[in-house]
């Protein structure tokens, strides 16, 4: 297994700049669900996909030529990068890009606040993967932690049962469940992410020295571009494929239907573009600390999306209370969490 050691000498445990870099992705990318939200009517999952990934993209490569523009100008990271698709790795962190149209297929069958809270327990999977592949660079979980990290899921079996308050066999139920399936297959995927940093961190330190930053004086600058830069290119197979199936099967792009006097696809880019800086946020936030309780502040993400759908899409959900109670106990597991994670600093 690696040592990453060397790659946090100087940075903190768990302090303000990784904090604050975590509130900020949790800002911004929990507007994703919205955007799902008012575009599951007129948008086809397979083109949401399109234009989301393809606008958050651009914000990675925007990105990338500010901070590493050597990242751009040469073929050999690129060429490195290509090369571990075909490995264990690769593969997961490009199914890792295709979590967006799980998301936005699982909106078709359930509430987007339900798709939401499930699809929120990505984060349990991404933090025991990261812990292993990372080594000695984030101290070991403690025991009391672990078990806020799994309180936190308890709440996920509450929100599927707000969905219905129909027996399991019927239809209405059936389909609910397969929303389920797919809210947790945006979860797995969104999960894989790990396998990303891992690819990116790799990537740093193969071309350290050739990799110049820009704009930025932080050194964790320069890692983070090349994680975005794996991110980038392992995108683009998710987005050919789904350009194509949607191209095919006469999916519904959503340009010429209006959502606010806007055509849906707008909305869908808008936010790729918002989701791309809050990825960007997140990355730095976990390149930037020792400790991965900075990842604790994720779970405020979902609650924070079902406010933003409560007031401007508004729920629909069988049992809200189900659903209130079940976020509440997110809330509650990310606070203690949070709260530890200041200690450590």
């Amino acid at each position: 297994m690696a040592d990453y050691r060397h790659l946090t000498e100087d940075r903190p445990a768990a302090g303000g700049e990784a904090m604050r870099w975590m509130a900020a992705a949790v800002f911004l990318q929990s507007w994703g669900p919205v955007a799902v939200a008012v575009t599951v009517a007129d948008v086809d999952p397979l083109a949401f996909q399109v234009w989301y990934m393809t606008a958050l993209t651009l914000v990675y490569v925007g990105y990338i030529g500010a901070i590493a523009p050597a990242l751009l100008q040469q073929l050999s990271p690129l060429r490195w990068i290509v090369t571990r698709i075909p490995t264990a790795a690769g593969l997961r962190a490009t199914v890792n890009g295709t979590g967006w149209v799980m998301f936005a297929a699982a909106a078709r069958y359930l509430d987007t606040a339900v798709v939401t809270v499930l699809a929120g327990g990505w984060l349990v999977l991404f933090v025991v993967t990261r812990r292993r592949q990372a080594g000695g660079r984030y101290r070991p979980l403690t025991g009391g932690e672990w078990i806020l990290l799994l309180a936190a899921l308890v709440g996920g079996g509450l929100v599927t049962l707000s969905q219905t308050d129909a027996g399991i066999l019927t239809e209405a139920a059936a389909e609910a469940l397969w929303g389920v399936a797919l809210a947790g297959g945006a979860a797995l995927a969104w999960a894989w992410l790990a396998y990303r940093f891992q690819l990116g961190t790799e990537l740093h330190r193969l071309t350290a020295g050739g990799v110049r930053q820009g704009t930025l004086s932080r050194p964790v600058s320069s890692e983070v571009a090349c994680v975005l830069a794996v991110s980038a290119v392992l995108n683009l197979p998710g987005v050919a494929v789904a350009a194509a199936a949607a191209a095919v099967g006469g999916a519904s792009w959503g340009v010429s239907a209006p959502v606010g006097g806007v055509p849906a696809a707008v909305w869908a880019v808008v936010g790729g573009v918002v989701g791309g800086l809050g990825s960007v946020a997140f990355r730095h936030a976990n390149l930037s600390t020792q400790t991965l309780t900075v990842n604790a502040l994720q779970y405020l993400r979902p609650p924070l999306s079902l406010l933003w759908l409560a007031v401007l899409v508004g729920l629909t959900v069988a049992r809200p209370t189900f659903l209130w109670v079940g976020a509440a106990a997110v809330v509650v597991s990310n606070a203690l969490l949070h709260a530890a994670a200041f200690r450590d600093r």
